[in-house]
């Protein structure tokens, strides 16, 4: 082996050894992971953009937006202020670093009958949403095959499907509305990445938000109220939920963790309130994990009677009996 080689290796070698963590003892500040689910991006809506393209949806010449965004340069970093009521489906397909910044009012109809999605951004690097109100479509938005995307402050609503789909992607949702869907509030799907930070998700046909098939789903400082279907959250299929400071309330079940899922109950001051859901407050079903001991968090009130209920084989929780606020379990520990 050459000595450069057999030096990277040590170098390597040395520097595994160094973190590998030692159980039982306190290898990191818990505090540095809270400061980093606070710096999410910053929101562009409110901020001027000087070089921004104004484009107006009522204009004379009766031109889609659609069509004005097919002749930007797809490699060329682009923001779009759009106003007026546009009736169209966008499909964004390898625009990088495309930003749409709805001005006040700002609307997107469907145009497909209920057939198609509002918006959709495929195998597209960073694109950025802000501002409109989607009405209707067979869904509303869509983050589809491997793309970034970056909603804020939108009202997403009447879709006859679902609102919000995040397929084998990373989004990060910051102040949405997600609302009257037919379907589900917002679904995470393939090894997505998904962040709601400041969400409201409510009156959905089917479950609020749900996460299949090892999706990576956090909630904060969110609502997650009166939707149907599974109920507020749905983890399944090996996915993960971290849930900070939000109230999930009005649903059928609060939260369900499901086939091998987990999900970690966090209080960064306030804490989760899950209270008032139709059945149960907390789901830990076949193989699934529920912690608890990042709480207190508070979940009582359930209608069923029990607040987090441990079903099927080989559920595990972890402070259930200690940390939910005086709710009622069955769950061992």
């Amino acid at each position: 082996m050459p000595r450069t080689t057999s030096r990277f290796l040590a170098i390597v070698m040395s520097v595994s050894l160094c973190t590998i963590p030692v159980w039982g003892a306190s290898g990191e500040n818990p505090k540095l992971n809270r400061v980093a689910e606070r710096q999410l991006p910053k929101i562009k809506m409110n901020i001027p953009q000087p070089n921004a393209i104004n484009f107006n949806c009522n204009n004379a010449q009766h031109l889609l937006l659609s069509s004005f965004l097919a002749g930007l340069d797809p490699d060329k970093a682009s923001t779009v202020l759009v106003s007026g009521t546009c009736t169209d489906n966008l499909h964004i397909n390898g625009i990088n670093r495309l930003t749409l910044l709805g001005a006040p009012g700002a609307t997107i109809n469907d145009a497909s009958g209920g057939n198609d999605f509002v918006v959709t951004a495929t195998n597209t690097l960073t694109f950025d949403f802000e501002g409109f109100t989607i009405n209707g479509g067979g869904a509303g938005f869509g983050c589809l095959s491997h793309s970034t995307c970056l909603l804020a402050g939108n009202i997403i609503q009447n879709s006859l499907g679902t609102g919000v789909i995040v397929n084998r992607s990373n989004a990060i949702l910051q102040g949405d509305t997600i609302q009257n869907n037919a379907g589900r509030g917002v679904s995470a799907l393939n090894a997505a990445n998904v962040t709601l930070a400041g969400e409201t998700v409510q009156n959905s046909g089917a479950a609020g938000v749900a996460a299949f098939y090892g999706t990576n789903l956090n909630v904060q400082f969110s609502m997650i109220t009166s939707n149907g279907g599974a109920g507020g959250i749905r983890v399944a299929e090996h996915s993960t939920l971290r849930l900070i400071d939000s109230t999930i309330q009005g649903n059928p079940n609060g939260v369900t963790l499901e086939s091998a899922s987990a999900g970690t109950f966090e209080n960064f001051g306030a804490g989760s309130s899950i209270t008032g859901n139709a059945n149960v407050g907390v789901v830990v079903a076949d193989l699934s994990f529920g912690d608890f001991s990042s709480g207190p968090n508070t979940i009582t009130g359930n209608l069923s009677g029990t607040d987090v209920v441990c079903v099927g084989q080989l559920p595990v929780t972890l402070s259930a009996q200690t940390l939910i606020g005086g709710g009622t379990t069955n769950c061992a520990n």
